[in-house]
């Protein structure tokens, strides 16, 4: 296994099914040393353990070794439900789009002489 430093930029603001993104509501950044036997491996560990949201390959996005990504939140952070989706489609209930930047970085150690 290889170990690998994660760091996530995360950017929050309210969000409408019918206009997108709305309202700017938080930024803040987090970071992990996740063990594992590929990067991709390592950011399905650091979503699964550390930012407790699904991950799905299918949604992400790499752009200069980056990995974009967005999840619907309600107000604690916490990832939408099917149920609270229906009900946001339908205006009922306000959902937070977090869109995530991963940068990940392999750690080795050196020796130094």
């Amino acid at each position: 296994m290889k170990n690998y430093k994660i760091k996530s930029t995360h950017f929050v603001c309210t969000s409408s099914f019918e206009l997108g993104e709305l309202d700017y509501a938080n930024e803040y950044y987090l970071d992990a040393e996740i063990y594992a036997d590929s990067p991709l491996k390592a950011i399905e560990r650091y979503f699964a353990e550390v930012l407790y949201y699904e991950y799905a390959q299918e949604n992400a996005f790499i752009e200069e070794g980056e990995l974009m990504y967005a999840v619907l939140v309600d107000v604690d952070n916490c990832e939408a439900s099917k149920a609270m989706v229906k009900q946001w489609k339908k205006d009922e209930i306000t959902l937070y789009n977090n869109s995530i930047i991963i940068r990940v970085q392999e750690l080795t150690k050196i020796e130094l002489k």
